[in-house]
C-alpha cells in the first residue's frame, strides 16, 4: 500500500473530526479552559489578534461580529476596570496590566463565543450527552420566554409613547425592563426547580 493511499483513511478522520459538532463544543471549551491559564497580557492580545484576523478572513459578517462583541463587553468590562483603577490607585497598586490582561481576555472569550455560537449547531452538538440536550431545551424554552416577553414591553413602550422621550425617561424605562427580566426570571427559575425536584430530576434534599 503505498504512503497516499495510508493517509486517506487518517486525513478522513481528521476532516470528520473537524466537522463533527460535538467535537468542535469540546475543543471551544478547551480553549476557554486553557485561555483562563493564560496570564500574560501580550500573549493575550497577540491571540486576540489573531483572532480578529482570522474572523476577518473566515467571516463575511466580520466587522458585525466584532461590533457585537464589543457591545456585549464594553460597558461591563468599562466598570470593572475603572472600579479596579480606583482600588490600585488608592492602595499605591500596579493596574494597567491586570486591567489589558482582563480586557483582552474578556473580549477574546466574548469574541470566541459569538463566533462558535454562529457555526455550531448546539442541538446537534449536544445529542452525545442528554443531560447536556435536557438543560439546552430549558435553557432555550426560557430565552424564548424572555424575547417575547422582551418584544412585547417594547411594542407596549412605543404604542404608549406620543413623542421621542428623554434620555432620562428612557433610562427609567430600561431600569423597569431590566426589574420585571430579573422578577419574572427568580420566579420561572424557583419554578423549573420544583418541577425538576417533583420529576425526580434534583436530589438536593437533606
Amino acid at each position: 500500500m503505498s504512503a497516499v493511499a495510508r493517509r486517506r483513511p487518517l486525513r478522513a478522520a481528521i476532516q470528520n473530526l473537524v466537522n463533527d459538532p460535538s467535537a468542535q463544543l469540546l475543543l471551544y471549551l478547551a480553549v476557554v479552559v486553557a485561555l483562563t491559564h493564560v496570564h500574560d497580557p501580550r500573549f493575550l492580545i497577540a491571540l486576540l489578534g489573531a483572532a480578529v484576523l482570522a474572523l476577518l478572513l473566515l467571516e463575511r459578517n466580520a466587522r458585525d461580529l466584532l461590533k457585537r462583541a464589543f457591545l456585549a463587553v464594553a460597558l461591563v468590562n468599562a466598570t470593572v476596570s475603572t472600579g479596579y483603577l480606583v482600588a490600585a490607585l488608592w492602595h499605591g497598586e500596579p493596574w494597567l496590566e491586570v486591567v489589558i490582561r482582563l480586557s483582552a481576555r474578556v473580549f477574546l472569550l466574548t469574541l470566541l463565543t459569538l463566533w462558535v455560537a454562529r457555526r455550531i449547531d448546539w442541538r446537534t452538538a449536544a445529542r452525545r450527552w442528554p443531560a447536556l440536550r435536557f438543560l439546552l431545551v430549558i435553557s432555550e424554552a426560557q430565552i424564548r420566554a424572555f424575547q417575547r416577553l422582551l418584544t412585547e414591553y417594547r411594542l407596549a413602550w412605543r404604542s404608549r409613547t406620543t413623542g421621542r422621550p428623554s434620555l432620562a425617561v428612557r433610562y427609567r424605562g430600561s431600569a423597569h425592563q431590566v426589574g420585571v427580566l430579573m422578577d419574572r426570571a427568580l420566579a420561572q427559575g424557583e419554578e423549573v426547580t420544583r418541577a425538576m425536584r417533583s420529576r425526580g430530576a434534583m436530589d438536593d434534599r437533606p
